[in-house]
């Protein structure tokens, strides 16, 4: 489990990863500065709450469909099921978000 200091970027890297994003994709198509995107990534200052809902939105999911002690269970969800974004985002809709 991330600490909740870093929990959105942890979330974020994890994602990306796991769909095979690059950094510099992410960041020109949710046109985030890259040198944004490595400082949240790397566990920085996080920005403001646009950027990390963008990220998200790309990655398929919504803000405030993700809790934080939720981070298993989104990761495990996208693993076993194939499904395209928009599915993603219905299955985590009704969860709302901790801050």
């Amino acid at each position: 489990m991330p600490q909740q200091e870093n929990f959105w970027g942890q979330l974020i890297k994890k994602l990306r990863e796991e769909q095979g994003v690059s950094q510099r994709v992410l960041a020109t198509r949710t046109e985030v500065g890259r040198s944004a995107l490595r400082r949240l990534e790397g566990g920085g200052a996080p920005g403001g709450i646009d950027v990390i809902e963008k990220l998200l939105h790309y990655l398929g999911y919504e803000l405030d469909a993700i809790q934080r002690d939720d981070l298993a269970s989104v990761l495990n969800e996208q693993r076993s099921r194939e499904v395209d974004k928009k599915q993603l985002s219905r299955i985590a809709s009704h969860r709302l978000l901790k801050l």
